[in-house]
């Protein structure tokens, strides 16, 4: 059963954490949908896709928020009662302040193993789903962006693309004439009839001519020749973008495991960096949020800011090191971690005093 004091201070953690949260997360869901509607007005991207694809990145970036919510969501409740002289009064009841680092574990414990979770399982899944998101994006801008009757230029490919019809579904083309650049050499293909096809393999995306002509160089010239041709294939995209960039990050974790590499290792310490963050950051957060008195409730919440950033900035460092083989994956994310909890037993005999710790250390055991 829990104690009225452990109720009381999970109850004010609970609620600052959700609202810090949730205002984390449409500040940082909003920049995002900026940026992609700025992507589908420019053409880059189909608009009927940016909704889900911010529905996956809320998964992968928001389980990132959640060590700091719990974070700042600590030192905002704590800095609360320190400063409405909350704690002075649990401190006349014999509630010292290394009291406080119950609830928090008792907050910080079970979100971490949520976040392990999601870490391992659902994170890699929604990267994954990315991917074929944008992959099937990127493939239906080729296919809508040509209209029948009008020049398509490929921006940086050197090509021209003219169709005089096409279906509705834009599978099937009628006419289709190309202007491209070989080696400095301009080509032109002619054909009755084409298609888009996909390789299923390498997911390459191909325009196929049927029966047609080629043109190779300049009318005139001596080099100047002229093929006929049954199919013809032109190569429009060699592979989907996000597919070439795809990184550990979409991987399952048992592949990863089996993998063994220091990339995949990198991978995995860093998935249980996050769990690992959220308890260590809670710790953290309880001698931060200690004040002085007179001290305004807010003046920490920079401080604690701050602490996340070059915390959060350690471990991405060491994943990069640990990934290029830097340094050992048997030292790889642990040492941020190991630094970090000396700090926070540094804080805690600041704050509150070896002798102070011992004493409370001597009446628990």
């Amino acid at each position: 059963m829990l104690k009225l004091i452990d109720r009381f201070i999970i109850r004010q953690i609970g609620i600052t954490f959700l609202a810090v949260g949730l205002a984390l997360l449409l500040l940082f869901l909003s920049n995002l949908l900026v940026r992609h509607l700025g992507d589908a007005a420019s053409g880059s991207m189909p608009a009927s896709v940016v909704l889900t694809l911010l529905g996956f990145e809320a998964i992968k970036y928001g389980i990132i928020l959640v060590p700091l919510s719990l974070h700042l969501g600590i030192v905002l409740s704590l800095g609360r009662m320190y400063s409405d002289s909350e704690m002075t009064a649990l401190a006349s009841c014999g509630v010292g302040s290394i009291r406080l680092f119950k609830p928090v574990l008792m907050v910080a414990i079970p979100l971490a193993a949520c976040l392990a979770v999601l870490a391992f399982q659902t994170v890699p899944w929604a990267n994954r789903m990315m991917v074929d998101l944008v992959d099937r994006a990127q493939q239906k801008l080729d296919f809508d962006s040509i209209e029948p009757g009008r020049f398509h230029e490929s921006a940086g490919r050197g090509r021209l693309i003219y169709i005089e019809r096409l279906s509705k579904d834009h599978s099937r083309m009628e006419n289709v004439f190309i202007h491209l650049l070989r080696k400095g050499t301009p080509v032109l293909l002619s054909a009755r009839s084409g298609s888009w096809k996909i390789d299923p393999k390498t997911g390459a995306t191909y325009l196929v001519l049927h029966d047609g002509h080629r043109y190779d160089g300049l009318p005139g010239s001596a080099d100047f020749r002229i093929l006929n041709f049954a199919t013809y294939g032109v190569l429009i995209r060699s592979e989907p973008v996000s597919r070439t960039e795809m990184r550990a990050g979409a991987k399952r974790t048992s592949t990863l495991i089996r993998a063994g590499t220091p990339a995949a290792m990198a991978e995995l310490q860093w998935r249980l960096a996050i769990p690992l963050a959220t308890i260590v950051l809670a710790l953290l957060a309880v001698p931060l949020a200690r004040l002085r008195p007179r001290q305004g409730r807010f003046i920490k919440v920079p401080i604690a800011a701050f602490v996340y950033m070059i915390y959060v900035n350690f471990l991405s460092m060491a994943q990069q090191w640990t990934g290029e083989g830097t340094i050992s994956p048997d030292l790889g994310l642990w040492w941020v971690h190991g630094i970090t909890l000396l700090v926070v037993a540094a804080l805690v005999l600041k704050e509150y005093g070896l002798g102070y710790s011992t004493r409370w250390l001597r009446r628990r055991l």
